[in-house]
Order: C-alpha cells, then sequence, then structure tokens
C-alpha cells in the first residue's frame, strides 16, 4: 500500500521561509554577470580635482591604505595609483571620485559601475573611505561589484569598551578599531 504525503500548514509555511531565505543567493548569483571586478591591468585612479588635490598628504594617505587593503584581501599585488583627469581613465580601472558638489551625505557614497571602469564617489572623504571599503567587500563576498549608494541615518556608530574591570592591550584595541572601520562604525567610546 503506497503512503501519501501531504504538507501541512506548518511544514508549508516553513517551506515558504527556507525559499524566502534562498532567493538572494539566486538573485546575487545572476547579478554577477554584471557586475566590475579586478583585472589583470587595473588601477586606482584618483580623479583630480578642487575637493581632490594630489597636495592633500591625508587623502594620499586614504588611498595608500585603500590599495594595501585591497591587496592584502584581494588582489595580492598592490594596484598602480594614478592621479589625473577622469578622461585619462582606462577600462577596467577603479576611479575614486571627491567632490563636495555632488551633495552625497558626509559618510555616504556612491558605487557606480559604468561599462569596464567602477566609480567610488563621494562628497566627503570620509564618505570616500567607506565607499573603498565597500568595494572591497563587494569583491570578497560576491566576488563583483555592483552599483550601490549609501549613506548612515545616524552620525555615530559607536561600540563601548569597558576596560575598567579588564585590561585590553593597545593592539587589540587598535584591531578593534581596524574591524569597526569595516563595518563603517566611527566611535569608540572607552570607559576606564
Amino acid at each position: 500500500m503506497k503512503k501519501r504525503y501531504t504538507l501541512s500548514n506548518r511544514s508549508l509555511i516553513a517551506l515558504m521561509l527556507v525559499l524566502a531565505m534562498l532567493l538572494p543567493c539566486f538573485t546575487q548569483a545572476s547579478a554577477e554577470g554584471t557586475g566590475w571586478s579586478v583585472a589583470d591591468d587595473t588601477q586606482i585612479f584618483w580623479v583630480s580635482g578642487a575637493d581632490s588635490l594630489m597636495s592633500d598628504d591625508a587623502l594620499m594617505e586614504q588611498i595608500q591604505l585603500f590599495d594595501s587593503e585591497l591587496a592584502a584581501k584581494v588582489t595580492n599585488t598592490a594596484l598602480p595609483i594614478v592621479y589625473g583627469e577622469a578622461d585619462g581613465a582606462r577600462e577596467n580601472d577603479i576611479l575614486l571620485v571627491l567632490d563636495s558638489s555632488l551633495n552625497i551625505a558626509k559618510e555616504g557614497f556612491q558605487i557606480k559601475v559604468n561599462g569596464g571602469q567602477v566609480t567610488v564617489s563621494a562628497s566627503h572623504a570620509d564618505g570616500l573611505f567607506y565607499g573603498c571599503r565597500d568595494l572591497i567587500q563587494q569583491l570578497l563576498y560576491a566576488g563583483v561589484v555592483t552599483d550601490k549608494a549609501e549613506a548612515p541615518s545616524v552620525a555615530e556608530r559607536a561600540v563601548s569598551l569597558d576596560n575598567g574591570r579588564k585590561y585590553f592591550s593597545v593592539d587589540w584595541i587598535k584591531q578593534l578599531i581596524r574591524e569597526m572601520s569595516w563595518a563603517k562604525m566611527n566611535t569608540l567610546v572607552l570607559h576606564f
């Protein structure tokens, strides 16, 4: 005698929830073909402008940090950093645009894939920093970069560390700050 299987309401709801959780995986896989990824000739193209001058040492250090972290996590080698007008960028380049006239929120950014190039734009250096972090994260977790615009909904995104009752080394706190930057957090509250 054959046994008949039927789905109860609970089983049906559970199955629908599992499918709903898996749907983003399929959506992400289909988006991979339309994204940007690093090529052999990719370079970081720092776009010149009134807000983005080569003489800005802090911005230069930030771009060099982006290059070193990209090398450590994705490319295994540092990419060349080129400074100039946007029309000098080549196919496969990462363009970094800092322009206050874009009216992007202070720590916000836009990532735009345009043909064979990807552009990270921001109105403030903090936004450019977070946009570069996001680009690396997309390459790490999805393998490709896709369009994205993001701005924080709150100004202060903090971690509170109570080191009055337990000792945390300087190196441990520095590592915490690095991890916070990957989560786009901007404030560390130390409680003594």
